[in-house]
């Protein structure tokens, strides 16, 4: 195995591929140094996987695999590989059906590996082809409910064992981590700091998007009878149950801003007759191609 650094003319909008006759890795020269080093990895994983595979257009298994072989080799390896798709999830050649295996695939993994229970109940709601329109909802929220946090997860949450209406540490982390949430998001989809302040001084507006995320991610979710289900109540009803939420997210809002908006603007295919992998070899080749530094 080889690599070659070759300009966008050549690679177009692909950030690699190889090629399966010669083993060659191609790595767009222009595209590489605006990657993140998970990106990098992964999109590696996903070209060795079409060798593994010895097909260069099964794009799904390959995505597949790759996120299998990424799984557990870091601290929060499936949050960090879904924070570092969604950047690419965008791209032309991330179309929504090859969006839905990737989503399908990290819940399996943190589902099967990891005994995720909530995994488990968000990937069997989006394969139930009679609950569409909630699945739809659902899915769009992934990316925000993984940046939430895991201790929002359960069989019971960390809301509902706050009492009635009281304001308890567990409930005001979690309206945190909600309110940063909801900043991220915004940052992510405008990259403009003033519009992102803009939509956080509309406080109705931030408020209902923070609880509108708690809903979709579980935050209410409770196997107790006696408990409401808030995430089917409404935001008034909410906020009117628990008023001190709205200041606090007020509050966390102004807390979370500066870290958010600083740095915002505005104010594959491989054919390669090979069935194993030799494993610490291709770590080394990858590891290589991510620390690599190339003087053109």
């Amino acid at each position: 195995m080889s690599v070659v650094y070759l300009d966008s003319h050549y690679m177009g909008g692909n950030p690699a591929s190889v090629e399966l006759n010669t083993g060659v890795f191609s790595i767009n020269r222009d595209m590489w140094p605006h990657l993140s080093d998970v990106q990098k990895q992964l999109i590696l994983l996903h070209e060795l996987a079409h060798v593994y595979l010895n097909d260069h257009l099964d794009e799904e298994n390959s995505d597949r695999l790759a996120l299998q072989w990424y799984a557990g080799t870091c601290k929060q390896s499936l949050r960090k590989a879904l924070d570092a798709y969604e950047d690419l999830l965008g791209k032309d050649y991330f179309d929504a059906d090859r969006k839905m295996q990737i989503y399908k695939t990290l819940l399996s993994i943190d589902a099967g590996r990891f005994g995720n229970e909530r995994a488990a109940q968000i990937l069997s709601v989006i394969e139930d082809e009679r609950r569409a329109n909630w699945a739809q909802a659902l899915i769009a929220a992934i990316p925000a409910v993984i940046s939430l946090g895991t201790q929002l997860f359960g069989k019971r949450s960390a809301w509902a064992k706050g009492g009635h209406k009281k304001k308890t540490d567990a409930r005001l982390e979690i309206l945190s981590s909600g309110t940063l949430a909801v900043l991220q998001k915004w940052a992510k989809e405008t990259n403009n700091a003033q519009t992102v302040k803009d939509r956080a001084m509309d406080r109705a507006f931030l408020q209902e998007s923070v609880y509108i995320l708690m809903g979709e991610s579980g935050v209410f979710d409770d196997d107790s009878a006696i408990t409401r289900d808030w995430s089917t109540k409404g935001a008034d009803k909410f906020f009117k149950h628990y008023g001190w939420a709205r200041e606090e997210i007020n509050g966390f809002a102004d807390q979370h801003l500066p870290s958010v908006t600083s740095g915002l603007g505005g104010s594959s295919g491989f054919n390669f007759n090979m069935k194993s992998v030799v494993k610490w070899g291709v770590l080394a080749l990858i590891g290589g191609i991510v620390v690599k530094k190339v003087i053109f």
